[in-house]
């Protein structure tokens, strides 16, 4: 569905659907005009307005990239409920996926683009499924007696990682795609949740409360090797690995302020990236491992903001309020 060019009030034009240049390492965000989310590409130098990519009435947030950057997924909050949605790079060919998707849980998908991994449901109760993005087709890889939330596709495709609620908190479970295998990652101790697949899928992030306060750990995908990668500095509320594996960028919370810091995974040093006295979060990294893009509400409302990853040059890119970045 092609759509026309808007001036807003502004005094800022928005521009709807010309593509991308190719060299573009495309920075993809959800961006509120007049009140409502819509999902826009964004120039990580603010060199040109954002290119919105939506244009409907519902709230649309959450866009991800598939691997090969053609299409994105995307939630669209439709009668109070959120949907998962696609549609091609440029905007065109939006359609629904499925009826229903637990918002704030992580979605992600096949290493070939024909699948996404999400959690159905709502906050309270979730469950793990497989949507077929041709076919439409939705496959439960968890039942309905099971609470599930933020589940996470190995780089090989063969395992998933996800959590699950129990009464004392909750544990993170590995399934074996191949077999249906159901596999505890760890043994359980405090409340563990917010797994994330370095890019080589030899270890994973896992936020738990074992040790105290929240925290992120590393461990292998055979539960092996667990340990900690921050100490109690702050509360820790999950990472996301750099494109080379060796740093992650930590989603931090001191009081009520919310920070961004990258850590060093072999030496655990941490460089502060967003830390103003407002929240600072949602950090995404550029394709090369220079960059961050992140949420910052420094200003008074929440616009995207670039900075190098040692935390230097941070510049804001984005006038309009800005969530959910994703940088491919």
């Amino acid at each position: 569905m092609r759509q026309h060019p808007h001036v807003l009030a502004l005094g800022l034009v928005l521009v709807l659907n010309p593509p991308a240049p190719a060299s573009d390492p495309a920075l993809v965000a959800a961006i509120q005009v007049g009140g409502n989310w819509d999902i826009a590409l964004v120039d990580p130098a603010a060199h040109r307005p954002p290119v919105r990519l939506t244009d409907r009435p519902e709230q649309d947030r959450f866009p991800l990239w598939s691997p090969d950057r053609s299409r994105l997924a995307f939630g669209s909050k439709v009668n109070d409920r959120w949907e998962l949605w696609v549609m091609a790079a440029d905007g065109s060919h939006q359609r629904r996926l499925a009826p229903e998707m637990v918002a704030k849980s992580s979605r992600s998908w096949s290493a070939d683009g024909r699948r996404i991994l999400f959690a159905a449901g709502d906050r309270d109760h979730g469950r793990i499924c497989l949507v077929d993005v041709d076919a439409g087709t939705i496959t439960r890889i968890t039942s309905d007696s099971v609470d599930a939330l933020d589940p996470a596709w190995s780089p090989d495709g063969r395992r998933i990682a996800y959590t699950a609620a129990r009464p004392d908190g909750s544990r993170i479970m590995m399934v074996d795609l191949e077999t249906g295998a159901e596999t505890p990652l760890t043994d359980g101790m405090g409340s563990e949740g917010r797994a994330a697949w370095s890019p080589r899928g030899d270890r994973l992030v896992i936020t738990s409360t074992r040790q105290g306060p929240r925290q992120i750990f590393l461990v292998r995908p055979d539960g092996s090797g667990l340990r900690p990668l921050t100490a109690f500095v702050t509360t820790e509320v999950f990472a996301t690995w750099s494109p080379d594996g060796r740093r992650v960028a930590v989603q931090t919370v001191t009081g009520e302020n919310y920070d961004v810091v990258v850590v060093d995974v072999a030496t655990a040093r941490r460089t502060p990236v967003g830390a103003s006295p407002e929240y600072d979060g949602q950090a995404a990294w550029s394709p090369d491992g220079a960059a961050l893009a992140l949420v910052s509400s420094g200003t008074g409302r929440e616009a995207l903001y670039r900075a190098a990853a040692d935390g230097s040059g941070i510049t804001r890119i984005t006038d309009l309020p800005t969530l959910d970045p994703d940088w491919r």
